[in-house]
């Protein structure tokens, strides 16, 4: 029985010929360096947003008690509400966070409808046999 060497690479004799480069136009090269663009602005828009809404999240959190997925889930929630981007939802939030100034009506009542109500200390005593 003969065993065949079968070679790692092939000869350069063996290599199948190049195929010369797709020609591009100066058109398609145009129209992608400005989808290229505007997909670099649309992420330093992202990357510039995500602290104010990670801060927005981390508030949630608090009030629900609940977890970031959560959390950003009813931040995307009251956004769909009160139609507004999510970004100007997160960043009220913050600001009336920062400053000590009660949401707006708008969201408070956004917030009401996403958030599970969580029993007062009132509420719970009366919830307790006796």
């Amino acid at each position: 029985m003969t065993v065949r060497q079968v070679p790692e690479h092939p000869s350069p004799g063996e290599m199948p010929p190049l195929r010369p480069p797709a020609r591009r136009t100066i058109e398609d090269l145009a129209a992608q360096v400005a989808e290229l663009e505007e997909r670099v602005e649309h992420l330093t828009t992202a990357l510039a947003n995500r602290p104010r809404i990670e801060h927005a999240v981390g508030m949630i959190m608090l009030l629900m008690p609940c977890d970031a997925d959560l959390g950003f889930q009813a931040l995307r929630s009251v956004s769909q509400h009160t139609n507004r981007k999510v970004r100007d939802v997160a960043e009220e939030i913050t600001n009336c966070a920062a400053t000590g100034r009660p949401l707006p009506a708008e969201l408070m009542d956004a917030l009401t409808v996403v958030l599970p109500r969580r029993p007062t200390r009132a509420t719970a005593a009366s919830d307790e046999p006796s």
